[in-house]
């Protein structure tokens, strides 16, 4: 991360990793997505963003379903081609405050970053999967409803563990700590201090070598299920927040059964996992981003939302 921005790793533009996550059978379901979503999906804007006229479609099997997949086509020499498409997923909660945003070679795509508003010193950055038509609501540091999810790239149950710290600047600050109160005692006698990781309690977000790719181990608070295209699907509603201060960060992970692999989670459990994070804005409490309607779907951006996202482009 540089001084001047709130991005931590780097920015990699590409979904290889998350639709091999999403299921086992990689190009059938990629194969599925594209042409559903671009022949029976909603036109979600249609838009030039500087020199690159893109438009957007969303499809889901179901109209309730908590997963989408967003397909962007680009115009070349009059033709519409296919640029890129990704998965989308119901978030959960949060209210956050936007500190950066970074966009992508295809324009309408771009990640986010935010600052956890329980913690000051907490970023979260994260994939935006509603970027283009969101840019209406590019406020920075102001406190705002952001919907939280990811996706599993691998995830294992919290195993009670403790670390013995057997070297380092704290054993030697309790080393000689230990020497000055028992002068009769050598350091053959010193027994290191142990750490213990409580897997219900333990809760933390720690940043990876990309983006919006983070460590989190964290706690179940609700478990549902969902298919795609006839694949099974868990949703763990996690929190990933403060267990001591009784703050709480919620995401929403999704995780396939390849990835679940032997582990059958339950409510309460303590998981770690790799994590693809994504997040949209919403109005508080009622998360309208995600369910949208036809008509406010192809409303795109507005005039002034297209003036602000190039004001943005411009200044970068």
């Amino acid at each position: 991360m540089t001084e001047d921005s709130y991005f931590i790793g780097k920015h990699f533009e590409f979904y290889g990793n998350v639709w091999e996550a999403l299921s086992p059978n990689t190009s059938k379901l990629v194969s599925k997505a594209i042409t559903y979503g671009i022949h029976k999906g909603t036109p979600i804007f249609s838009q030039t963003f500087t020199n690159q006229y893109l438009t957007g479609y969303i499809y889901r099997e179901k109209e309730s379903s908590p997963i989408a997949f967003v397909n962007i086509t680009i115009k070349e020499d009059g033709q519409n081609v296919f640029a890129t498409g990704y998965p989308v997923f119901k978030g959960a909660e949060n209210k956050m405050i936007l500190k950066d945003m970074y966009r992508w070679n295809v324009e309408a795509e771009g990640e986010m970053s935010a600052q956890v508003t329980i913690n000051e010193g907490y970023l979260l950055n994260f994939h935006n999967p509603f970027f283009a038509f969101d840019s209406q609501n590019f406020e920075f540091n102001k406190p705002q409803n952001i919907c939280l999810a990811a996706l599993a790239l691998n995830l294992n149950g919290l195993q009670e563990t403790s670390y013995e710290i057997n070297e380092g600047p704290v054993f030697e600050e309790n080393l000689q700590k230990f020497l000055s109160e028992n002068p009769n005692k050598t350091a053959k006698d010193y027994k290191p201090e142990k750490i213990y990781i409580d897997k219900n309690l333990t809760r933390m977000m720690m940043p990876s070598d990309y983006v919006s790719e983070f460590h989190g181990i964290g706690q179940i608070k609700e478990i549902s299920k969902t298919k795609i295209f006839g694949e099974l699907i868990t949703i763990l509603k996690t929190d990933f927040g403060h267990a001591c201060d009784n703050d709480s960060l919620f995401i929403n992970i999704y995780a396939a059964n390849h990835v679940l692999k032997d582990f059958i989670p339950q409510i309460g459990d303590g998981i770690e996992a790799t994590l693809w994070i994504t997040g949209y804005f919403t109005e508080e409490g009622n998360d309208t981003r995600f369910f949208r309607t036809e008509k406010t779907l192809s409303e795109g951006l507005s005039r002034a939302a297209k003036r602000l996202f190039l004001s943005f482009y411009n200044k970068s």
